[in-house]
């Protein structure tokens, strides 16, 4: 249950900030009328339960699934394949968006005109599928990131020319629209998978990234150029209609704090202008989703049951996740975000701008795809790369948006495009000085930084002060709509700002002059917690380590029902003096605790030999002595991807106590294939399991006889001993 805790957590600290601003605001400058405050509450609490649901859904249902479809991608060798399937892969998943309903409803009803909505929805699923193919095609040719960019864009902008203002709001709103709450955890996973398989480790970290950002330019061409042909189709009719079904100031308590709820859950109109539930949203969002899952775990995926069932029992915790997220959003925060927008545009221009700066850094926290992407990032570049640091980028960089598009509000005169056209420049012409890893975080977080919370409160927020200042809906369209576009635009230049400032302090690591015995030690830590571990290190005198990413499985009957016994882990690896390294070991492990549940294990064992760029050393002098019995040893374990699983259910039957598990890929010419003249290698997965040695060769005999180590091809097996180890519970 510590993963259902741990998620909470990280949501609650997400979204407090935006409750304080609210609340605040609530009590000075802008007071909710009737029992809307409430209302917002009880909608923030529907977001914090489904946001932690969805994290977890997204860990153990979206991801895998996108990674093995990214994995089938790259062993078909078959381009007929790679183009039908990734064109069908990429419209169904944009198409079924939720984001980008909310989007089409909104911008239908700003326009009066109610066949845009399913009209922009074909243009921008068809538009994105074919860019989406496109990408994929990039990354197994291995065309230039930056280059495919520039020339999508150059696309774009050409098709500014011939475009209404209002609709080239729209087309990038659009965009960012399209990279949301599903979208995105499905691409990234289907990036990863198949870039994890190229034999270039370099490529592969850097082609991770930057498909959803092409992706998202192909709904801005779509929609840009149905404009050119058809033009934006607007209405006269007034969008003073609230957003909350069109209601007018409640009378009662049951209309003006239950009413909205059961709306956000059933539903409201008929026919084509109505807007479906949550619930029914979610549905249709997912289905074509999970048809795909059970049509490729029958023809290509085949993976075991208990496998394939953790992926389906991923996507039950996502669609409760998403279907909360979108009661919250809809019933708590649409109106309030219209009110406050409305109401803060009647005190000044300044006030509007300010609130829309902090507004922006708060409201980036809350989105649910921003976290799914710098958690990959964090898992992809091992650590090198921190979550938090990309997340304090975004919230700078979303801040700036959300302040220019209030500036735009203020400032009739200033046009969207005289803020995208220099930024979008600026961000392309980065592409050259800039690490190419950080390219494709760059432009994917364009897309993941215009979520739910842009699409739904930010943009309500947006349209209630352009409606308190124009008249016409093609005004207020053309004003209030650009704000999404500008949040998937600023992280484009912040985050590639990161990269240089990465690029200008990257050197390399320090070691050790003394010459002398040295022991390797591990520490198994939860996720985030080894900046903190480096500094207790320090104090006890070993300076520097490398961390990777991996995952831990406990070993419990009730969280492994409900898919809940896996999570992240970084794996800590330092050197110190023999000498030291007991004291040292010892003290750090009680200054992080490890002697309580949960809190990470540690151990270490003797080194032959260490190469530097400063010494040599290779200790031979008693490796034939006669060595004291260790009492734990280490089982490690290299099997096939999907197989780490096996590997601990069956030394957890001969009285293992859960292990740890780590990504990898087979090395060498027989481990490689090619695809498309680009060798290819098979995915792996390490599991290390720490056991007492009097249990050693029974977890090693169950593992041997559950996974048939003995037939080739189906992994390998070691055991060594181990020294200091704490941590491990009875």
């Amino acid at each position: 249950m510590s993963v259902l805790i741990s998620k909470f957590k990280e949501v609650l600290i997400s979204v407090t900030p935006i409750l304080v601003i609210v609340l605040v605001l609530n009590f000075t400058l802008t007071p909710l009328p009737g029992l809307l405050f409430l209302r917002f509450i009880i909608g923030a609490l529907f977001i914090i339960v489904g946001l932690a649901l969805l994290f977890i859904g997204v860990d153990s249902g979206f991801l895998p699934f996108g990674d093995h479809m990214g994995a089938t991608f790259m062993k078909s060798n078959k381009m007929r394949y790679i183009i039908i399937v990734g064109f069908i892969f990429g419209f169904f998943v944009i198409f079924a968006e939720p984001d980008l309903h909310v989007l089409t409803v909104q911008v239908a009803d700003a326009l009066s005109n109610v066949e845009l909505k399913d009209i922009i929805r074909i243009v921008v699923a068809s538009g994105s599928g074919v860019m989406l193919l496109l990408g994929i095609i990039r990354i197994v040719k291995g065309f230039p990131m930056n280059i495919t960019l520039i020339i999508t864009y150059a696309i774009a902008f050409v098709l500014l020319v011939f475009a209404d203002s209002e609709m080239i709001a729209i087309a990038f709103d659009s965009s960012a629209a399209a990279t949301g709450i599903i979208t995105v955890p499905l691409v990234l996973a289907l990036a990863k998978g198949i870039s994890s398989m190229k034999r270039d480790s370099k490529s592969a970290e850097v082609d991770s990234f930057g498909l959803v950002g092409i992706m998202a330019s192909g709904a801005v061409i779509g929609v840009l150029v149905l404009n050119m042909f058809f033009g934006s189709g607007g209405g006269e009719a007034s969008t003073a209609e609230a957003i909350n079904n069109g209601s007018v100031a409640s009378l009662t308590v049951f209309d003006d704090l239950v009413k909205p709820f059961i709306t956000a859950i059933i539903g409201y109109g008929e026919g084509s202008g109505r807007m479906p539930g949550a619930l029914e949203k979610t549905l249709i969002g997912l289905l074509p989703i999970v048809i795909m899952l059970f049509a490729f775990q029958k023809l290509k995926f085949h993976l075991r049951t208990k496998a394939f069932l953790k992926i389906l029992i991923g996507f039950v915790y996502s669609f409760v996740g998403i279907a909360l997220f979108f009661i919250g959003v809809n019933a708590g925060f649409l109106e309030v975000g219209m009110e406050i927008g409305k109401a803060l545009a009647g005190h000044s221009g300044a006030v509007l701008v300010c609130f829309g700066f902090v507004l922006g850094m708060v409201g980036i926290l809350t989105e649910p795809a921003v976290h799914v992407l710098t958690h990959q990032i964090e898992d992809v570049t091992n650590g090198y790369i921190r979550r938090r640091t990309v997340l304090a980028t975004l919230a700078i960089g979303v801040a700036i948006a959300v302040g220019l598009s209030m500036l735009r509000i203020v400032i009739p005169g200033l046009m969207l495009w005289h803020i995208l056209l220099p930024g979008f420049a600026i961000s392309l012409i980065l592409t050259f000085f800039v690490p190419k890893l950080f390219v494709g975080i760059a432009f994917d977080a364009g897309g993941v930084a215009s979520g739910p919370m842009a699409a739904t409160f930010v943009l309500s927020f947006a349209r209630g002060a352009a409606e308190a200042t124009y008249l016409t809906p093609a005004a207020v369209a053309a004003e209030s709509f650009g704000v999404i576009a500008l949040v998937a635009m600023t992280p484009l230049i912040a985050l590639q700002a990161l990269g240089l400032i990465y690029k200008l302090k990257s050197s390399t690591p320090e070691f050790v002059d003394d010459v002398g015995e040295y022991e390797l030690i591990y520490f198994v830590v939860n996720m985030g917690v080894s900046a903190r571990l480096f500094k207790v290190a320090e104090k006890h005198g070993i300076h520097g380590g490398t961390v990777s990413i991996g995952r831990g499985s406990v070993h419990s009957r009730l969280p492994e029902i409900l898919g809940l016994n896996e999570v992240r882990k970084e794996i800590v690896t330092m050197i110190a003096e023999k000498e030291h390294a007991v004291e040292a070991i010892k003290g750090i492990s009680e200054d992080m605790e490890l002697h309580k549940p949960h809190h990470g294990i540690a151990f270490s064992y003797p080194l032959v030999g260490l190469i530097s760029h400063k010494n040599t050393v290779i200790n031979t002098d008693n490796r034939s002595e006669v060595k004291e019995a260790a009492m734990h040893q280490i089982i490690h374990t290299i099997v096939g991807k999907g197989m780490a699983e096996d590997v601990i259910d069956a030394a957890n039957k001969a009285g293992a106590r859960g292990g740890t598990i780590i990504n990898a890929r087979s090395g060498g010419e027989h481990g490689a294939h090619k695809l498309f003249s680009v060798e290819v290698e098979d995915e792996k997965e390490e599991v290390f399991i720490i056991s007492k040695a009097e249990s050693t060769n029974a977890i090693v005999e169950s593992i041997k006889e559950c996974l048939n180590l003995d037939e080739p091809g189906n992994g390998i097996m070691f055991v060594m001993d181990v020294n200091g180890v704490y941590g491990i519970h009875d």
